[in-house]
């Protein structure tokens, strides 16, 4: 019988008969506001991101539209990766002043994340404990795991 996960696992995982299941998550990209003053918000959700824009709707009188979806089990990875790179573009909360640019390349950068956490995670160097030694990201993402003794 295998072990319950790691505490740094169970974000990623969750343990049912033996077999750890991936949660899968939506990476986001809706935008509201007229075309000279668009507003951009990056999230993730479990669940489908129409329901998130519901959730958004709420109280909002601007039209919120869906302009990207990458689905990933580092979701939220992703987006705090994300929320960092575009820090300087950031309006308020996770609404961001992005450039054309940025809306193009945003499911590039995704999978280029998601590429990155994938081989990170693959070729982590464990203790004999089962903790990662931890994670540094060059430039501005910065990803840390406790280290544990």
């Amino acid at each position: 019988m295998k072990k319950p996960p790691k505490f740094w696992e169970v974000f990623l995982f969750w343990h049912h008969d033996d077999q750890y299941i991936l949660h899968m998550y939506n990476v986001y990209l809706i935008s509201c506001g007229d075309v000279d003053n668009k507003k951009y918000k990056i999230g993730y959700t479990k669940n489908a991101v129409e329901k998130r824009v519901k959730q958004l709707k709420t109280g909002n009188f601007e039209e919120i539209n869906i302009e990207q979806v990458f689905t990933s089990k580092w979701g939220s990875k992703i987006e705090s990766v994300l929320h960092r790179n575009y820090s300087s573009y950031k309006l308020t909360g996770e609404w961001f002043s992005l450039t054309e640019n940025h809306i193009n390349n945003f499911l590039k950068e995704c999978q280029n994340l998601d590429n990155f956490f994938e081989d990170w995670f693959k070729n982590s160097t464990f203790k004999s404990s089962g903790t990662p030694k931890g994670l540094s990201i060059a430039s501005n993402l910065i990803i840390s795991f406790e280290t544990g003794t």
